[in-house]
């Protein structure tokens, strides 16, 4: 696989999974980009729920902030994936 396609599945990857992807050829941006992405780890908040029916299909998945939140949380980016699939457990 060359080098381009690598970079186009880890964005396509990054952007389904709510993740985000960083690149530079800089090595000077090296040392702020993961000072960026460590300080963005800490802000981190996960969530999680345990989906009603374990059928195996697709489901839509999406998260908002509630009214409140965003008059008071202005600046939050909510990162998520756009769908997810229940699978039952493996016997």
């Amino acid at each position: 696989m060359c080098r381009v396609e690598q970079k186009n599945l880890v964005h396509f990857y990054s952007m389904n999974t709510g993740g985000q992807y960083y690149s530079t050829a800089n090595p000077q941006l090296f040392a702020p980009t993961l000072d960026y992405i460590i300080t963005q780890l800490h802000l981190r908040y996960t969530l999680g729920f345990q989906p009603a029916k374990l059928d195996g299909k697709t489901h839509e998945l999406r998260v908002e902030l509630t009214k409140d939140a965003q008059d008071r949380f202005p600046k939050t980016t909510l990162r998520f994936r756009a769908e997810y699939i229940p699978l039952p457990p493996k016997p």
